[in-house]
């Protein structure tokens, strides 16, 4: 099957003939950026370790710093593995992360509202 990822004899994956690197390096980026984007957010914006003092503006701030920093980490590993890259290909990475935060904060944001909704009824 042609959309499988296949490792070469120097353990990068391929995906349809793009060299991606090692889909758990990029796993752990991905999984790393939101909890460094949180501590960076409690820590500028004062939050505590409840959350108390957390708005939509800090959130939305908050994603933008973990849509960032995903980017630029994602960025920065392939330009180590001499992967071709460019700053359109960056720029669609940012703000493809960035509005799909967009959309869950909104959705989750509706959920909410959704559920006190009911649960006062």
């Amino acid at each position: 099957c042609d959309d499988l990822m296949f490792p070469s004899h120097d353990n990068t994956y391929y995906n349809n003939n793009i060299q991606i690197g090692s889909p758990v390096i990029l796993a752990l980026l991905t999984s790393i950026s939101p909890m460094i984007a949180v501590a960076i957010s409690k820590y500028l914006f004062n939050i505590d370790s409840l959350f108390n003092k957390l708005t939509a503006e800090t959130l939305l701030l908050t994603a933008l710093i973990a849509t960032s920093i995903d980017s630029i980490f994602h960025e920065f590993y392939f330009y180590l593995l001499n992967i071709k890259s460019s700053h359109e290909k960056f720029l669609i990475f940012f703000l493809g992360d960035f509005f799909g935060a967009l959309l869950f904060l909104y959705t989750m944001s509706i959920g909410i509202k959704l559920l006190t909704h009911a649960l006062k009824k």
